[in-house]
């Protein structure tokens, strides 16, 4: 990734491989985390729903909803972070992540994510379905800021899920 406009090298450089960013987003080495990126992952699923969350958490920080945690712990997060990629991809320059693990985690940082043993007493077939359905974007839209319970509910059931041999038939 190559990004003339930032003259420090040591907030984005050219080497792909030596770019850190706090949940694939946020350069850890921006002091007034001023700057994101949306995308720069592979994940294993949806594109789409990636960057709505990527976004919210964006838009979240620089309206000064969310807070980042201090650059050190952002490091430690990132080391982490390419530890568990490695282990699981080997040496790769764009990291990968599945989308369930990684929503949960955008999701966190909102404080969107849905609280499954809640909702398994209050919803149970709401439950079921974020449970074991497709990670998709209503679910993060049941609970914390911008929550539209009733509209994210319905989206969530309502959700048909067509099977490869459907599929092909058509």
């Amino acid at each position: 990734m190559k990004c003339n406009f930032i003259q420090d090298k040591s907030i984005i450089p050219d080497n792909c491989e030596d770019i850190a960013m706090y949940k694939h987003i946020f350069p850890i080495n921006d002091p007034k985390h001023t700057i994101a990126f949306v995308n720069y992952l592979r994940v294993l699923g949806s594109v789409l729903p990636t960057s709505e969350l990527q976004s919210r958490v964006i838009a979240s920080v620089f309206a000064g909803r969310t807070k980042l945690p201090s650059q050190e712990k952002m490091r430690v997060d990132v080391q982490n972070h390419k530890k568990r990629i490695t282990n699981q991809w080997g040496n790769c320059v764009v990291p990968k992540e599945f989308v369930h693990f990684y929503y949960q985690e955008l999701a966190g940082i909102l404080s969107a994510k849905p609280p499954i043993l809640k909702l398994i007493l209050k919803d149970r077939e709401l439950a079921m379905k974020c449970l074991f359905g497709p990670a998709i974007p209503a679910q993060y839209r049941l609970f914390g800021p911008h929550a539209n319970y009733s509209v994210a509910r319905k989206s969530v059931l309502d959700l048909n899920l067509v099977s490869d041999n459907e599929v092909m038939a058509h």
